[in-house]
């Protein structure tokens, strides 16, 4: 088995950052039902929070790729993803696009 040898230079050197990653409190997890869409400002922008129909959180860009139509402002929980109010596009909890209605 192979080894890989860390990096000599410390996170903010290799990232800009001194911690590249890690974990944000956004809400309570009680305060985001299933199907619930909330439009949070945080960190110098906007970000949309959702939980789908199963139960699993995610935080998107608030801004669908297709017109720019806001996916907090009208965009409802459709299943695992939260569909653009304009042409229904629908974004995985993890913000990539799965579904695109009228294509294949």
């Amino acid at each position: 088995m192979a080894s890989i040898a860390p990096s000599p230079l410390a996170p903010a050197q290799r990232y800009g950052l001194p911690i590249p990653v890690g974990w944000y409190h956004l809400c309570p997890a009680q305060e985001l039902a299933p199907g619930a869409v909330r439009t949070l400002t945080l960190f110098g922008g906007q970000w949309v929070l959702f939980r789908d129909q199963a139960g699993t959180a995610g935080v998107v860009e608030p801004y669908c790729r297709h017109l720019g139509a806001h996916l907090g402002v009208g965009g409802v929980v459709d299943g695992a993803l939260l569909r653009c109010p304009f042409h229904k596009w629908g974004y995985d909890t993890a913000g990539f696009c799965r579904d695109i209605p009228y294509a294949r």
